[in-house]
């Protein structure tokens, strides 16, 4: 990531109404751990484009990192709202839900990531088995994480019910 970086920042000096460049220069930054120049980046990218799924998720992202979780609820619902209008639609909701669920539960936050890996099963199709189990298991390991064992084991059951299902 740090040899992307000086390569971002050229491109956005040479093209400052580039939002996709100021949205990709963010994720580099927060994932360098350079919050400051994540934060600006991502409100320079989402000025020139506030319908930009991507930028707006990774806004998200950034706050929860920081721990202001009541502003990433906000910026995260932002994201589903334009995801929703985007041509992912859907499936792009999905992936965000499913990327907020692992951001918190990497956080130990287990269950907000619950809730998310749950609103993510919810908006599965019911062809997607194998993606269906991942998330099950990853769900398992968010309440196995909180003690509870039997839980656990049932969502662990359900995701081998689904693996089942697609043989």
């Amino acid at each position: 990531w740090a040899e992307a970086r000086p390569v971002l920042e050229r491109a956005v000096q040479l093209d400052a109404n580039n939002a996709e460049a100021w949205m990709v220069l963010a994720n580099v930054c927060r994932k360098l751990g350079d919050t400051a120049q994540a934060s600006a980046a991502y409100e320079k990218s989402i000025a020139l484009n506030p319908h930009q799924p991507e930028a707006l998720l990774g806004n998200a992202r950034l706050l929860l990192q920081q721990g202001n979780y009541e502003a990433s609820r906000q910026a995260w619902h932002d994201a589903m709202t334009a995801a929703g209008q985007s041509d992912s639609g859907r499936s792009g909701q999905r992936e965000m839900t499913l990327t907020m669920g692992r951001d918190l539960m990497d956080l130990g936050r287990l269950q907000d990531a619950l809730t998310c890996f749950d609103l993510a099963l919810r908006m599965m199709p019911n062809d997607m088995k194998e993606a269906r189990a991942a998330v099950l298991v990853e769900a398992a390991a968010c309440v196995l994480g909180q003690g509870d064992r039997e839980r656990g084991e049932q969502w662990l059951a359900q995701a081998e019910n689904s693996e089942k299902l697609d043989t």
